[in-house]
């Protein structure tokens, strides 16, 4: 899918999601259509004008749509973690990265975590990271990039990446891969949650939730050419398969047919960026990674390397 890009516009179909409620969307969505879903009814929209029509849907609906029926029904905690070698999770500390820890751990998971940190204070997040995996209990092992070893790993990115590649967080995403590779072949990680949800802090000047869905599927159309190839270079340096459950078609199907609305931030109302993923997560994740408003990933490679 990573290599042919997803077209979200084709995507469809209807389910039991159990407690007597049936996921329902269009098939195809056609012009970015509007569909709401709800437990057991589904409201379509052929457009994002007059939002008289639209189901409603509290906080406990949508953490019940989006989090129980796709992140268990497609098999976060068994058929994305099933291999025949050891599997790890890759832990940023920020909301993605933990929302997949947490959604295996759930399921009743040892739980291996690899996490990445900063010689900055400043912008590191491995002090989320911990208290996500002390949550969790899981075996957690860190790195910290630094100038030095930035520099070491430099010429070896070339290699590898054999291309340009203007992306600074591979360095990082190489040091981690190294880090668990040396436990485990198999990672699971938090790519494409920032696209599916408008995560970027500059989703914070949609206009409207049609310009605001528009800009997540331009995101997933391209991601092909820059987080996932990021992670899928950097991952198969060292022989590491990658997988991203933020990408299963299942999750996609509920996350990419919402209301818009419902996943746009308002600053005004005290809801920042992936407002919906945090509330859907609040009851099982620390206060301070589900409260925290998102640090860039790559923010961390060379502050304050350069006066």
């Amino acid at each position: 899918a990573h290599g042919a890009g997803l077209d979200l516009k084709r995507v469809g179909g209807h389910r039991d999601i159990g407690d007597g409620g049936v996921l329902g969307f269009a098939r195809p969505v056609r012009h970015h259509s509007r569909v709401v879903v709800a437990l057991g009814k589904l409201d379509g929209g052929e457009g994002f004008g007059e939002r008289a029509d639209l189901v409603d849907l509290d906080e406990d609906g949508i953490g019940h749509a989006l989090v129980d029926a796709p992140l268990q029904d497609a098999r976060v905690g068994d058929e994305q973690i099933v291999a025949d070698v050891p599997v790890g999770f890759f832990l940023s500390g920020g909301v993605d990265s933990s929302v997949v820890v947490a959604s295996a751990a759930r399921a009743g998971r040892p739980i291996s975590t690899f996490s990445i940190g900063f010689d900055s204070d400043e912008v590191s997040e491995t002090p989320y990271a911990r208290a996500v995996a002390e949550q969790f209990a899981t075996d957690h092992h860190e790195r910290v990039l630094t100038a030095a070893s930035a520099q070491d790993l430099l010429p070896r990115l070339k290699e590898w990446f054999d291309e340009p590649f203007a992306d600074e967080s591979s360095l990082p995403t190489y040091l981690v891969a190294k880090t668990a590779r040396e436990n485990v072949t198999v990672v699971l990680t938090g790519d494409g949650g920032d696209e599916v949800f408008g995560g970027y802090l500059y989703f914070h000047k949609a206009p409207n939730p049609k310009e605001f869905h528009e800009e997540t599927v331009r995101k997933l159309d391209r991601l092909h050419l820059f987080d996932c190839l990021r992670a899928n270079k950097a991952m198969a340096a060292w022989g590491i398969e990658a997988r991203v459950p933020f990408l299963d078609v299942d999750f996609l199907d509920v996350a990419m047919t919402l209301d818009p609305a419902l996943k746009m931030p308002r600053k005004a109302e005290g809801r920042i960026e992936k407002q919906v993923l945090r509330d859907a997560f609040a009851d099982i994740l620390p206060e301070e990674v589900t409260k925290r408003q998102k640090e860039q990933f790559s923010d961390g490679v060379g502050y304050g390397w350069i006066d």
